[in-house]
């Protein structure tokens, strides 16, 4: 049996993380008009607003050329794109919470982006977007600079700033095929944008694949999180070093 995985790609790493280190989640609610589009493999696209919004439900394999028709029969998960509908997982980001003041704006650098999609797009349904070449299906973001950040505003979570590359990459068989983006978050307002043709010879009548994704969203926690606690993990490194440090006595 073929299988198909999903890949978690974790951003910026550091080998040193600060105590202080805490992580925010990008938590989403995404527009019903959010959609993937494939344009040469089936000729169909998966749109969160097709279906019932609840169960599993037909919001994939609607034919590009003619809206109102669904591919194949009956309601299955191959179907069923957005397992969560609208509600999307997304990942998280990592940010130094010792620069938040009490009182203020305070902006501040992100350390890193865990992007996260296994919960928000079914597997199985952008596997069959390949007629079942696919072998795994991952995504990817690119690099941060300094226009990256996070704002708080009286410790209260006021704006998320990201801008950077959102890479889907298909391997089938020998053919590893990446289709790139963007990755933005501007206040509250996430997006995911791509709009991209590969050459696929052998694999589509018209010799390419054309892939666009299109969501709009919002943060869920904009406006309503305040500043978290530092990471469990490291909270738990913290530990260990004191404990070391009360042995040696």
């Amino acid at each position: 049996m073929k299988k198909t995985y999903y890949y978690i790609a974790v951003l910026s790493a550091f080998p040193c993380f600060s105590l202080n280190a805490a992580s925010l989640s990008l938590e989403s609610t995404m527009d019903g008009n959010s959609v993937i589009k494939d344009y040469d493999f089936s000729g169909s696209f998966g749109q969160i607003n097709k279906g019932t919004n609840s169960g599993i439900d037909a919001d994939a394999y609607w034919n590009i050329n003619n809206p109102a028709q669904k591919f194949g029969a009956g309601i299955n998960q191959v179907n069923d794109m957005y397992p969560n509908e609208g509600d999307f997982g997304v990942g998280s980001l990592d940010f130094d919470a010792s620069l938040v003041t009490t009182t203020g704006v305070a902006t501040f650098p992100i350390q890193g982006v865990t992007l996260d999609l296994s919960n928000d797009l079914r597997a199985v349904s952008l596997e069959s977007f390949f007629f079942g070449n696919a072998d795994s299906v991952g995504f990817s973001l690119g690099g941060f600079d300094a226009n990256d950040t996070v704002t708080f505003t009286d410790q209260l979570l006021t704006s998320i700033d990201i801008d950077t590359s959102f890479t889907m990459t298909v391997t089938a068989g020998p053919n590893v095929l990446p289709y790139s983006g963007t990755f933005a978050v501007s206040g509250s307002a996430l997006t995911i944008d791509m709009d991209h043709a590969n050459p696929t010879p052998g694999f589509t009548i018209s010799g390419s694949s054309r892939f666009v994704f299109d969501f709009d969203g919002v943060v869920d926690g904009v406006g309503v999180t305040t500043v978290p606690e530092p990471s469990g993990v490291l909270f738990l490194i913290g530990g260990l070093i004191a404990g070391s440090f009360k042995r040696r006595r």
